[in-house]
Protein backbone atom coordinates (compact mmCIF):
# COMPACT_ATOMS: atom_id res chain seq x y z
CA UNK A 1 0.00 0.00 0.00
CA UNK A 2 1.27 3.46 -0.89
CA UNK A 3 1.86 5.54 2.21
CA UNK A 4 -0.74 8.32 2.16
CA UNK A 5 -1.58 11.10 4.53
CA UNK A 6 -4.86 10.87 6.40
CA UNK A 7 -6.50 13.68 4.48
CA UNK A 8 -5.32 12.47 1.07
CA UNK A 9 -7.68 9.49 1.09
CA UNK A 10 -10.86 10.00 -0.93
CA UNK A 11 -14.14 8.14 -1.35
CA UNK A 12 -12.92 6.26 -4.43
CA UNK A 13 -9.85 4.85 -2.68
CA UNK A 14 -9.48 1.20 -1.75
CA UNK A 15 -7.54 0.37 1.41
CA UNK A 16 -7.20 -2.23 4.13
CA UNK A 17 -5.84 -1.87 7.67
CA UNK A 18 -5.50 -4.32 10.54
CA UNK A 19 -6.98 -2.43 13.47
CA UNK A 20 -7.77 -2.55 17.14
CA UNK A 21 -11.40 -1.76 17.94
CA UNK A 22 -13.09 -0.55 21.10
CA UNK A 23 -16.66 0.39 21.97
CA UNK A 24 -15.51 3.16 24.28
CA UNK A 25 -12.61 5.58 24.76
CA UNK A 26 -10.42 6.19 27.77
CA UNK A 27 -9.07 9.58 28.85
CA UNK A 28 -5.27 9.57 28.78
CA UNK A 29 -5.00 13.11 30.15
CA UNK A 30 -4.24 16.42 28.48
CA UNK A 31 -7.37 16.16 26.37
CA UNK A 32 -6.14 12.98 24.66
CA UNK A 33 -8.46 9.98 24.36
CA UNK A 34 -7.65 6.53 23.10
CA UNK A 35 -8.24 2.80 23.26
CA UNK A 36 -7.15 0.86 26.35
CA UNK A 37 -5.03 -2.22 25.50
CA UNK A 38 -7.07 -4.47 27.79
CA UNK A 39 -10.33 -3.47 26.07
CA UNK A 40 -9.28 -3.63 22.44
CA UNK A 41 -10.47 -6.22 19.92
CA UNK A 42 -8.63 -7.23 16.77
CA UNK A 43 -10.20 -6.52 13.42
CA UNK A 44 -9.63 -5.73 9.76
CA UNK A 45 -10.98 -2.51 8.26
CA UNK A 46 -11.44 -2.70 4.47
CA UNK A 47 -12.75 -0.32 1.83
CA UNK A 48 -13.21 -1.66 -1.70
CA UNK A 49 -15.35 -0.51 -4.60
CA UNK A 50 -17.03 2.22 -2.58
CA UNK A 51 -18.08 -0.10 0.28
CA UNK A 52 -16.50 -0.38 3.71
CA UNK A 53 -16.38 -3.48 5.92
CA UNK A 54 -15.14 -4.25 9.41
CA UNK A 55 -14.30 -7.86 10.28
CA UNK A 56 -14.22 -8.18 14.03
CA UNK A 57 -12.97 -10.99 16.30
CA UNK A 58 -16.04 -10.61 18.51
CA UNK A 59 -19.80 -10.26 18.47
CA UNK A 60 -20.63 -6.95 20.20
CA UNK A 61 -23.39 -7.13 22.77
CA UNK A 62 -26.03 -4.57 23.59
CA UNK A 63 -25.38 -2.45 26.68
CA UNK A 64 -26.54 -4.36 29.76
CA UNK A 65 -26.19 -7.80 28.14
CA UNK A 66 -22.56 -8.32 29.06
CA UNK A 67 -23.30 -9.73 32.53
CA UNK A 68 -25.95 -12.17 31.37
CA UNK A 69 -24.95 -15.83 31.86
CA UNK A 70 -27.12 -17.00 28.97
CA UNK A 71 -27.10 -14.97 25.78
CA UNK A 72 -29.19 -15.13 22.62
CA UNK A 73 -29.24 -13.31 19.30
CA UNK A 74 -31.51 -10.72 20.89
CA UNK A 75 -28.55 -9.63 23.04
CA UNK A 76 -26.34 -8.94 20.02
CA UNK A 77 -25.80 -5.57 18.38
CA UNK A 78 -27.25 -5.51 14.85
CA UNK A 79 -26.56 -1.87 13.99
CA UNK A 80 -25.52 1.43 15.53
CA UNK A 81 -29.11 1.77 16.79
CA UNK A 82 -28.30 -0.90 19.39
CA UNK A 83 -25.06 0.74 20.45
CA UNK A 84 -23.18 4.01 19.76
CA UNK A 85 -20.02 5.17 18.03
CA UNK A 86 -17.23 2.61 17.76
CA UNK A 87 -13.54 3.43 17.61
CA UNK A 88 -10.64 1.82 15.78
CA UNK A 89 -6.95 2.53 15.45
CA UNK A 90 -4.27 1.12 13.20
CA UNK A 91 -1.63 -1.02 14.88
CA UNK A 92 0.85 1.84 14.58
CA UNK A 93 -1.62 4.23 16.23
CA UNK A 94 -1.19 6.82 13.44
CA UNK A 95 -4.69 6.61 11.98
CA UNK A 96 -7.93 6.68 13.96
CA UNK A 97 -11.40 5.70 12.76
CA UNK A 98 -14.70 6.69 14.32
CA UNK A 99 -17.55 4.47 13.08
CA UNK A 100 -20.91 6.20 13.31
CA UNK A 101 -23.27 4.04 11.23
CA UNK A 102 -22.90 0.33 10.66
CA UNK A 103 -24.97 -2.82 10.18
CA UNK A 104 -24.16 -6.47 10.77
CA UNK A 105 -23.90 -8.47 7.54
CA UNK A 106 -22.47 -11.77 8.77
CA UNK A 107 -20.44 -13.65 11.33
CA UNK A 108 -19.97 -16.93 13.13
CA UNK A 109 -20.87 -18.02 16.63
CA UNK A 110 -19.99 -20.83 19.00
CA UNK A 111 -21.13 -21.68 22.50
CA UNK A 112 -19.14 -23.42 25.22
CA UNK A 113 -20.30 -25.86 27.85
CA UNK A 114 -23.80 -25.18 29.24
CA UNK A 115 -24.05 -22.10 26.96
CA UNK A 116 -22.05 -20.10 29.50
CA UNK A 117 -18.83 -19.29 27.66
CA UNK A 118 -19.39 -17.38 24.45
CA UNK A 119 -17.28 -16.35 21.49
CA UNK A 120 -17.96 -15.08 17.99
CA UNK A 121 -16.72 -13.23 14.94
CA UNK A 122 -18.75 -10.69 13.05
CA UNK A 123 -18.69 -8.71 9.82
CA UNK A 124 -20.11 -5.20 9.45
CA UNK A 125 -20.96 -2.87 6.59
CA UNK A 126 -19.84 0.59 7.70
CA UNK A 127 -21.57 3.40 5.82
CA UNK A 128 -20.63 6.47 7.86
CA UNK A 129 -17.17 6.89 9.39
CA UNK A 130 -14.35 9.41 9.67
CA UNK A 131 -10.58 9.15 9.52
CA UNK A 132 -8.66 11.43 11.86
CA UNK A 133 -5.36 11.79 13.66
CA UNK A 134 -6.98 11.91 17.11
CA UNK A 135 -10.25 10.81 18.67
CA UNK A 136 -11.32 13.91 20.58
CA UNK A 137 -13.25 15.53 17.74
CA UNK A 138 -15.71 18.38 17.65
CA UNK A 139 -19.24 16.92 17.58
CA UNK A 140 -20.47 19.69 15.27
CA UNK A 141 -19.30 21.18 11.99
CA UNK A 142 -18.13 24.76 11.57
CA UNK A 143 -16.16 24.22 8.35
CA UNK A 144 -16.45 21.74 5.46
CA UNK A 145 -14.06 21.45 2.52
CA UNK A 146 -15.54 19.73 -0.54
CA UNK A 147 -13.72 18.04 -3.39
CA UNK A 148 -16.17 17.77 -6.31
CA UNK A 149 -15.31 16.20 -9.66
CA UNK A 150 -14.47 18.67 -12.49
CA UNK A 151 -14.69 21.65 -10.09
CA UNK A 152 -10.99 22.55 -10.42
CA UNK A 153 -11.19 23.04 -14.20
CA UNK A 154 -14.63 24.68 -14.15
CA UNK A 155 -13.60 27.52 -11.85
CA UNK A 156 -10.21 27.78 -13.57
CA UNK A 157 -8.60 30.09 -11.00
CA UNK A 158 -5.53 27.93 -10.23
CA UNK A 159 -2.50 26.94 -12.27
CA UNK A 160 0.92 25.49 -11.35
CA UNK A 161 2.76 28.61 -12.51
CA UNK A 162 1.24 30.85 -9.86
CA UNK A 163 3.15 32.02 -6.83
CA UNK A 164 1.71 32.54 -3.37
CA UNK A 165 1.11 36.27 -3.96
CA UNK A 166 -1.03 35.70 -7.06
CA UNK A 167 -3.36 33.01 -5.70
CA UNK A 168 -7.00 33.82 -6.33
CA UNK A 169 -9.96 33.39 -4.04
CA UNK A 170 -13.71 33.82 -4.47
CA UNK A 171 -15.84 34.49 -1.40
CA UNK A 172 -19.64 34.44 -1.30
CA UNK A 173 -21.16 35.46 2.02
CA UNK A 174 -24.61 35.72 3.62
CA UNK A 175 -25.99 32.51 2.10
CA UNK A 176 -28.80 30.56 3.72
CA UNK A 177 -29.92 26.92 3.44
CA UNK A 178 -32.63 25.37 5.62
CA UNK A 179 -32.00 27.88 8.40
CA UNK A 180 -28.20 27.58 8.25
CA UNK A 181 -26.24 30.75 7.54
CA UNK A 182 -22.96 30.16 5.76
CA UNK A 183 -20.41 31.42 3.27
CA UNK A 184 -19.06 29.55 0.24
CA UNK A 185 -15.41 30.25 -0.48
CA UNK A 186 -13.28 29.00 -3.37
CA UNK A 187 -9.52 29.14 -2.86
CA UNK A 188 -6.84 28.52 -5.45
CA UNK A 189 -3.58 27.05 -4.26
CA UNK A 190 -0.76 24.66 -5.01
CA UNK A 191 1.28 21.92 -3.43
CA UNK A 192 4.94 21.12 -3.91
CA UNK A 193 5.34 17.46 -4.87
CA UNK A 194 8.53 15.51 -5.26
CA UNK A 195 8.65 13.74 -8.61
CA UNK A 196 11.87 12.00 -9.64
CA UNK A 197 13.87 14.20 -7.26
CA UNK A 198 12.39 17.35 -8.78
CA UNK A 199 9.91 19.42 -6.81
CA UNK A 200 6.94 20.51 -8.89
CA UNK A 201 4.02 22.81 -8.16
CA UNK A 202 0.64 21.09 -8.42
CA UNK A 203 -2.32 23.46 -8.59
CA UNK A 204 -5.20 22.84 -6.17
CA UNK A 205 -8.68 24.20 -5.52
CA UNK A 206 -10.64 24.19 -2.27
CA UNK A 207 -14.37 24.82 -2.01
CA UNK A 208 -15.00 25.61 1.65
CA UNK A 209 -18.31 26.04 3.46
CA UNK A 210 -18.01 28.19 6.59
CA UNK A 211 -20.96 28.22 9.00
CA UNK A 212 -21.92 31.15 11.20
CA UNK A 213 -22.91 28.68 13.94
CA UNK A 214 -21.75 25.05 14.41
CA UNK A 215 -24.09 22.60 12.69
CA UNK A 216 -25.07 18.95 12.96
CA UNK A 217 -23.56 16.68 10.34
CA UNK A 218 -26.74 15.61 8.54
CA UNK A 219 -27.83 19.09 7.34
CA UNK A 220 -24.21 19.81 6.37
CA UNK A 221 -24.26 16.75 4.13
CA UNK A 222 -27.59 17.79 2.61
CA UNK A 223 -26.05 21.16 1.79
CA UNK A 224 -23.01 19.46 0.27
CA UNK A 225 -25.33 17.44 -1.98
CA UNK A 226 -27.08 20.61 -3.13
CA UNK A 227 -23.71 22.24 -3.88
CA UNK A 228 -22.81 19.18 -5.97
CA UNK A 229 -26.20 19.23 -7.74
CA UNK A 230 -25.82 22.90 -8.65
CA UNK A 231 -22.28 22.38 -9.90
CA UNK A 232 -23.35 19.34 -11.90
CA UNK A 233 -26.05 21.27 -13.74
CA UNK A 234 -23.73 24.18 -14.53
CA UNK A 235 -20.82 22.00 -15.58
CA UNK A 236 -22.95 19.54 -17.54
CA UNK A 237 -20.89 16.64 -16.18
CA UNK A 238 -21.64 13.66 -13.97
CA UNK A 239 -19.91 14.76 -10.79
CA UNK A 240 -19.52 13.18 -7.39
CA UNK A 241 -18.38 14.42 -4.01
CA UNK A 242 -14.94 12.86 -3.90
CA UNK A 243 -13.87 14.06 -0.45
CA UNK A 244 -15.29 15.95 2.54
CA UNK A 245 -12.91 17.35 5.18
CA UNK A 246 -14.74 18.66 8.24
CA UNK A 247 -13.47 21.44 10.50
CA UNK A 248 -9.81 22.42 10.54
CA UNK A 249 -6.41 21.99 12.13
CA UNK A 250 -6.60 23.81 15.46
CA UNK A 251 -3.21 22.62 16.66
CA UNK A 252 -1.82 26.15 16.96
CA UNK A 253 -2.98 29.09 19.02
CA UNK A 254 -0.61 31.89 18.11
CA UNK A 255 2.85 30.52 18.77
CA UNK A 256 1.58 27.89 21.18
CA UNK A 257 1.37 24.28 19.97
CA UNK A 258 -1.72 22.43 21.16
CA UNK A 259 -2.32 18.65 21.05
CA UNK A 260 -5.45 19.07 18.96
CA UNK A 261 -6.47 18.54 15.34
CA UNK A 262 -10.21 18.72 14.77
CA UNK A 263 -10.14 17.72 11.12
CA UNK A 264 -12.14 14.68 9.97
CA UNK A 265 -11.92 12.96 6.61
CA UNK A 266 -15.58 11.98 6.26
CA UNK A 267 -16.63 8.84 4.38
CA UNK A 268 -20.28 8.00 3.92
CA UNK A 269 -22.45 6.04 1.55
CA UNK A 270 -23.46 8.35 -1.29
CA UNK A 271 -26.36 8.02 -3.68
CA UNK A 272 -24.12 8.92 -6.62
CA UNK A 273 -20.37 8.66 -7.17
CA UNK A 274 -19.42 7.96 -10.81
CA UNK A 275 -16.65 5.40 -11.23
CA UNK A 276 -14.93 7.04 -14.18
CA UNK A 277 -14.26 10.77 -14.42
CA UNK A 278 -12.74 12.35 -17.53
CA UNK A 279 -11.23 15.52 -16.12
CA UNK A 280 -9.88 16.51 -19.56
CA UNK A 281 -13.43 17.05 -20.88
CA UNK A 282 -14.01 20.80 -20.54
CA UNK A 283 -17.09 21.22 -22.70
CA UNK A 284 -19.20 22.96 -20.06
CA UNK A 285 -22.95 23.57 -20.15
CA UNK A 286 -22.29 27.00 -18.62
CA UNK A 287 -18.65 28.16 -18.36
CA UNK A 288 -17.91 29.90 -15.07
CA UNK A 289 -16.57 32.99 -16.83
CA UNK A 290 -20.00 33.45 -18.46
CA UNK A 291 -21.75 33.76 -15.08
CA UNK A 292 -18.96 34.98 -12.82
CA UNK A 293 -20.56 38.38 -12.18
CA UNK A 294 -23.98 36.84 -11.53
CA UNK A 295 -22.69 33.90 -9.48
CA UNK A 296 -23.42 35.46 -6.04
CA UNK A 297 -27.08 35.88 -7.00
CA UNK A 298 -27.19 32.37 -8.47
CA UNK A 299 -25.92 30.89 -5.20
CA UNK A 300 -28.23 32.96 -3.01
CA UNK A 301 -31.31 32.10 -5.06
CA UNK A 302 -30.58 28.41 -5.50
CA UNK A 303 -29.93 27.61 -1.84
CA UNK A 304 -33.10 29.31 -0.63
CA UNK A 305 -35.37 27.90 -3.37
CA UNK A 306 -36.50 24.40 -2.45
CA UNK A 307 -38.65 24.14 -5.57
CA UNK A 308 -35.68 24.36 -7.93
CA UNK A 309 -33.61 22.09 -5.63
CA UNK A 310 -36.27 19.38 -5.84
CA UNK A 311 -36.59 19.82 -9.59
CA UNK A 312 -32.82 19.48 -10.05
CA UNK A 313 -32.72 16.41 -7.78
CA UNK A 314 -35.47 14.70 -9.79
CA UNK A 315 -33.77 15.50 -13.08
CA UNK A 316 -30.41 14.20 -11.89
CA UNK A 317 -32.06 11.05 -10.58
CA UNK A 318 -33.02 9.95 -14.08
CA UNK A 319 -29.94 11.38 -15.84
CA UNK A 320 -27.41 9.74 -13.51
CA UNK A 321 -28.86 6.23 -13.54
CA UNK A 322 -30.17 3.82 -16.16
CA UNK A 323 -33.79 3.89 -15.04
CA UNK A 324 -36.69 2.32 -16.97
CA UNK A 325 -38.49 4.52 -19.47
CA UNK A 326 -41.67 4.40 -17.38
CA UNK A 327 -39.81 5.58 -14.25
CA UNK A 328 -38.14 8.42 -16.13
CA UNK A 329 -41.43 9.62 -17.63
CA UNK A 330 -43.25 9.50 -14.28
CA UNK A 331 -40.40 11.27 -12.47
CA UNK A 332 -40.01 14.11 -14.97
CA UNK A 333 -43.73 14.81 -15.36
CA UNK A 334 -44.32 14.66 -11.61
CA UNK A 335 -41.38 16.98 -10.90
CA UNK A 336 -42.73 19.61 -13.31
CA UNK A 337 -46.23 19.28 -11.83
CA UNK A 338 -44.76 19.80 -8.36
CA UNK A 339 -42.69 22.77 -9.55
CA UNK A 340 -45.90 24.42 -10.76
CA UNK A 341 -47.96 23.29 -7.79
CA UNK A 342 -49.14 26.83 -6.99
CA UNK A 343 -49.06 28.21 -10.52
CA UNK A 344 -52.21 29.96 -11.77
CA UNK A 345 -53.86 30.86 -15.06
CA UNK A 346 -54.37 34.52 -15.93
CA UNK A 347 -57.89 34.28 -14.49
CA UNK A 348 -56.46 33.37 -11.07
CA UNK A 349 -57.42 29.70 -11.08
CA UNK A 350 -54.77 27.13 -10.26
CA UNK A 351 -53.29 25.19 -13.15
CA UNK A 352 -54.19 21.56 -12.50
CA UNK A 353 -53.83 20.09 -15.98
CA UNK A 354 -50.46 18.34 -16.37
CA UNK A 355 -50.37 19.06 -20.09
CA UNK A 356 -50.75 22.79 -19.49
CA UNK A 357 -47.96 22.69 -16.91
CA UNK A 358 -45.65 20.88 -19.33
CA UNK A 359 -46.38 23.42 -22.07
CA UNK A 360 -45.78 26.36 -19.76
CA UNK A 361 -42.52 24.85 -18.50
CA UNK A 362 -41.04 23.93 -21.88
CA UNK A 363 -42.05 27.23 -23.44
CA UNK A 364 -39.74 29.04 -21.03
CA UNK A 365 -37.03 28.48 -23.64
CA UNK A 366 -37.26 29.92 -27.13
CA UNK A 367 -38.01 27.57 -30.03
CA UNK A 368 -37.89 24.25 -28.13
CA UNK A 369 -38.66 22.34 -31.36
CA UNK A 370 -35.62 23.86 -33.04
CA UNK A 371 -33.47 22.89 -30.06
CA UNK A 372 -34.56 19.25 -30.31
CA UNK A 373 -34.01 19.18 -34.07
CA UNK A 374 -30.57 20.75 -33.73
CA UNK A 375 -29.20 18.72 -30.81
CA UNK A 376 -30.91 15.36 -31.40
CA UNK A 377 -31.03 15.49 -35.19
CA UNK A 378 -34.78 14.81 -35.22
CA UNK A 379 -36.51 16.39 -38.20
CA UNK A 380 -40.02 17.84 -38.05
CA UNK A 381 -40.35 17.51 -34.27
CA UNK A 382 -43.66 18.72 -32.81
CA UNK A 383 -43.53 19.79 -29.15
CA UNK A 384 -47.30 19.72 -28.58
CA UNK A 385 -47.55 16.19 -29.94
CA UNK A 386 -44.65 15.08 -27.76
CA UNK A 387 -46.29 16.59 -24.68
CA UNK A 388 -49.53 14.72 -25.41
CA UNK A 389 -47.73 11.40 -25.83
CA UNK A 390 -45.69 11.90 -22.66
CA UNK A 391 -48.76 12.92 -20.64
CA UNK A 392 -50.87 10.00 -21.91
CA UNK A 393 -48.05 7.56 -21.24
CA UNK A 394 -47.64 8.87 -17.71
CA UNK A 395 -51.37 8.36 -17.10
CA UNK A 396 -51.11 4.82 -18.43
CA UNK A 397 -48.08 3.97 -16.28
CA UNK A 398 -49.60 5.42 -13.10
CA UNK A 399 -53.35 4.85 -13.46
CA UNK A 400 -53.72 2.31 -16.27
CA UNK A 401 -55.70 4.94 -18.18
CA UNK A 402 -55.60 5.82 -21.93
CA UNK A 403 -54.38 2.40 -22.94
CA UNK A 404 -55.35 3.13 -26.54
CA UNK A 405 -53.02 6.16 -26.52
CA UNK A 406 -50.01 4.10 -25.43
CA UNK A 407 -48.05 1.91 -27.86
CA UNK A 408 -44.78 0.81 -26.23
CA UNK A 409 -41.88 2.08 -24.16
CA UNK A 410 -39.63 1.73 -27.22
CA UNK A 411 -41.75 4.26 -29.10
CA UNK A 412 -41.30 6.68 -26.20
CA UNK A 413 -37.50 6.75 -26.25
CA UNK A 414 -37.19 9.67 -28.68
CA UNK A 415 -39.83 11.64 -26.78
CA UNK A 416 -38.05 10.94 -23.49
CA UNK A 417 -34.69 12.05 -24.92
CA UNK A 418 -36.30 15.27 -26.15
CA UNK A 419 -38.00 15.88 -22.80
CA UNK A 420 -34.75 15.35 -20.87
CA UNK A 421 -32.92 17.75 -23.19
CA UNK A 422 -35.55 20.45 -22.81
CA UNK A 423 -35.90 20.06 -19.05
CA UNK A 424 -32.12 20.39 -18.69
CA UNK A 425 -32.10 23.64 -20.67
CA UNK A 426 -35.04 25.06 -18.73
CA UNK A 427 -33.39 24.23 -15.39
CA UNK A 428 -30.16 25.92 -16.47
CA UNK A 429 -32.16 28.95 -17.62
CA UNK A 430 -33.88 29.20 -14.22
CA UNK A 431 -30.64 28.72 -12.28
CA UNK A 432 -28.63 31.27 -14.27
CA UNK A 433 -31.43 33.88 -14.42
CA UNK A 434 -32.93 33.76 -10.92
CA UNK A 435 -34.07 37.37 -11.14
CA UNK A 436 -36.62 36.31 -13.81
CA UNK A 437 -38.24 33.61 -11.68
CA UNK A 438 -38.57 35.09 -8.18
Amino acid sequence: MVDKKIFDYNMRDDFQFPVYVSYELADFGGGIQGILPEKRISGVFTRKGGETFLELAAQPLKPGSEKSSVRTNLDEVQSEKDSHDWYATTWSGEIQFTLRRYVKVGGTEHFGFNSVSYGATSKWNVYDFVISSQFHLNKQVYRARLDIDHMFDWFGISNPRQDADSLQKLEYHDLKFQGMHFSLNVYGGFLKKNGNRIFQNVATLDLVLMFDQPQEKEPVYQLAVQVRNLMQMLMGKKAGINRIILNQDQSRSGDKLLPKDERENWFLAQSFLPENVNESDRDWSVPFLNIKENFPLILESFFKNQKIQKLVSSFLLISQYKVPVSTAVITLVSSIETFYNEEKYENGKKIRNAKDKLKKFLNLIQSPSDLVRRELGVSDFNIDAMISRIKNSRDYFVHGEKENEFTSETDLITDLMALELLVKHVIILIITNPELFD
